[in-house]
């Protein structure tokens, strides 16, 4: 199902205006749904959330774990090397 936030659209339609377009935005929303429409073959988008992960999706989440453990590791690293960094700056400074 699709859902659609119309707050915004009071300052740009009536009222009336928009319950006037209720019929066109059910057939619209009915040919979505149905998938009988103009384009249908470019209509995956709408079934995303229920779709079972693909073998893709699965790489792309295991590439993406890796990615932020190796990010991590870096930071950590770059964190340990900057402390060592800061120490010896002090002892030689004389402030240890």
């Amino acid at each position: 199902m699709i859902k659609v936030d119309i707050s915004n659209v009071w300052g740009e339609i009536a009222l009336p205006d928009l319950l006037n377009m209720e019929k066109e935005v059910f057939a619209a929303h009915k040919t979505l749904d149905e998938g009988t429409g103009e384009g249908n073959d470019f209509l995956g988008w709408l079934n995303l959330p229920v779709t079972e992960e693909t073998d893709e999706i699965r790489r792309i989440r295991a590439a993406a774990k890796r990615i932020r453990e190796q990010r991590n590791a870096y930071f950590k690293e770059k964190a340990v090397e900057r402390a060592i960094e800061r120490s010896r700056e002090k002892q030689l400074r004389g402030e240890d």
